[in-house]
């Protein structure tokens, strides 16, 4: 006897439930169960060759039981959808082919399983118990029309979710990647920032869902989903769209965004240059106007007035993006037709089955930090670290607050001023993170310090000295994402594109990091953790 060819009390009892979930009568299941054991004891004794065992049963089975109904003149039934997939699967010979129909019947299963009390009984009657249309009216008690409409509706519902389960079943296990560019000092990013959020985010920008929608296809339970999406709706983040949610920014295809940025990439390099030179041949200009560390050396320096000087060339190129009729019609708001804040965020999205594209960005893993602080005196300041990027520690400004920052200003003033003994303890903090040179002349803070007029000052001229390569810069880039990106976005989402995602790619701060670290401007001290290069503070 070939392995698996035997008959178990297992098998046995399996027999008799098939038989009594058919026949529904104790004594006819287990005469049904007792010819289907026999005939399958005489092929084992006779030494018939059975190939897959467990399939010639049940296909025996399932014949036996057809020949019992036939004697009584009825129809077999097919009582459930696992019932109807029981017999699908036994009929079939190979156990590839078998295993191939099940999956496809799981996903059938799924889906009627999903549709409403209503479209599901349709299906059930008419193509599992083999009713007719008039049959299945006169039993739900509705007119023929009825059931025709609707089993037509649980048709095109069953067959649209065959076509989507691959897609639902993919984002239950295997999440797309969002990523976020969004204004500093956002309110309640932490409603959407974790992996359920993300994912709302990008499956409802294209076209709004609705609850269950989503819940099918991240695989959520509802009453889950519908607390997440009331407080991600509280944030601005998604709307309602009548009774669906739809998300209220950009999202781009991460792929899509490579592509431009590698087509960039050379008026990007070209921008570098001009900022770099207008640095370059003005050190003397600068150093004169008499700011505290104009004394610091270039290398020192160069991490402050090249971000200064890319960042005005970037708003001369926003100036002169923005003077096209386009800009014009969609001038910034505050609040949306609704009356809801218009959020600044930008995503870009890689689906689980897209392959990054292969690139790699002339550009640092990069971050620009302000953070204003106020003194109990009532002055101001405004602390920047415009090399937020190893090798320095990204908190390298947060050791300055109220009590501190108005000493450093004063030192900056009077190195050798004479120190209570609560600033002596102020000071022995500002010496241990780096900001302040004990000397013997005195004490030297060792970042730059602008005064207000200063900072205008920095700002207008160098606004001046650039404006006039920003026109050719403007069109070149404008043409790139006009190309890549604007056929992307959604009618009523054009106001952010044109005053905020543009203003993202027009300024390549990044990249102006990257190009001075490769020409070696920068100054990298052999102390990361204390050197204070890139950080200075302005007096508001």
């Amino acid at each position: 006897m070939e392995k698996g060819m035997e008959i178990t009390e297992e098998l046995m009892e399996q027999t008799y439930q098939f038989c009594y979930k058919r026949l529904s009568n104790p004594d006819d299941a287990r005469d049904l169960a007792q010819d289907i054991l026999c005939e399958a004891l005489q092929a084992i004794s006779g030494g018939r060759k059975i190939i897959h065992f467990q399939s010639w049963f049940w296909k025996m089975a399932r014949n036996r039981y057809a020949v019992m109904m036939n004697r009584r003149n009825q129809k077999p039934t097919v009582s459930s959808i696992e019932d109807y997939m029981e017999v699908l699967v036994s009929e079939m010979e190979e156990p590839e082919e078998q295993m191939v129909l099940e999956e496809e019947l799981s996903r059938m299963h799924a889906v009627i399983a999903r549709l409403s009390e209503i479209h599901r009984e349709i299906l059930v009657q008419y193509y599992l118990k083999g009713q007719s249309i008039q049959k299945i009216a006169d039993l739900l008690e509705v007119p023929e029309g009825t059931v025709k409409r609707r089993l037509f509706d649980a048709k095109q519902k069953a067959r649209k979710g065959m076509k989507t389960m691959p897609r639902v079943t993919e984002l239950s296990y295997a999440p797309m990647e969002l990523e976020l560019w969004m204004s500093p000092g956002m309110q309640g990013k932490e409603v959407f920032w974790d992996l359920m959020g993300k994912q709302v985010l990008a499956a409802c920008y294209e076209n709004p869902k609705s609850v269950q929608e989503l819940s099918e296809e991240m695989q959520v339970a509802p009453c889950y989903l519908e607390d997440k999406l009331w407080r991600m709706e509280e944030t601005g983040v998604i709307g309602r769209v009548g009774k669906k949610v739809q998300t209220r920014f950009i999202i781009f295809s991460k792929n899509r965004i490579t592509d431009m940025l590698q087509d960039m990439e050379s008026i990007y390099m070209s921008m570098c240059e001009t900022a770099y030179h207008v640095v370059k041949d003005h050190w003397t200009e600068i150093r004169e106007t008499g700011f505290y560390g104009a004394h610091f050396p270039e290398k020192y320096l160069n991490m402050i007035f090249l971000y200064m000087a890319m960042e005005q060339l970037g708003r001369c190129c926003i100036e002169e993006y923005h003077k096209s009729g386009y800009w014009k019609e969609y001038a910034a708001k505050e609040h949306d037709c609704f009356g809801i804040q218009v959020q600044r965020i930008m995503g870009s999205v890689l689906m689980a089955d897209e392959v990054p594209a292969e690139y790699e960005r002339k550009a640092l893993d990069w971050q620009w930090y302000a953070n204003q602080v106020e003194t109990v005196s009532g002055k101001a300041f405004m602390v920047h670290d415009c090399f937020c990027a190893a090798p320095f520690p990204r908190d390298r400004i947060f050791g300055l607050h109220g009590n501190n920052v108005e000493l450093l200003y004063q030192l900056s003033k009077e190195p050798d001023k004479e120190l209570s003994y609560q600033e002596q303890v102020l000071l022995s903090g500002l010496v241990e993170n780096g900001f302040v040179a004990v000397q013997k002349e005195g004490c030297y803070p060792n970042i730059v310090i602008l005064e207000k007029e200063q900072w205008k000052y920095f700002r207008k001229w160098f606004y001046k000295k650039l404006h006039p390569a920003a026109k050719e810069y403007a069109e070149q880039l404008a043409k790139k994402l006009d190309q890549y990106l604007l056929p992307k976005v959604r009618k009523d989402l054009l106001e952010q594109y044109y005053n905020y995602v543009v203003n993202i790619f027009l300024i390549p701060a990044s990249n102006m990091m990257w190009w001075c670290k490769e020409k070696e401007l920068l100054d990298f001290s052999e102390n990361p953790e204390k050197s204070k290069a890139g950080v200075f503070m302005v007096v508001c």
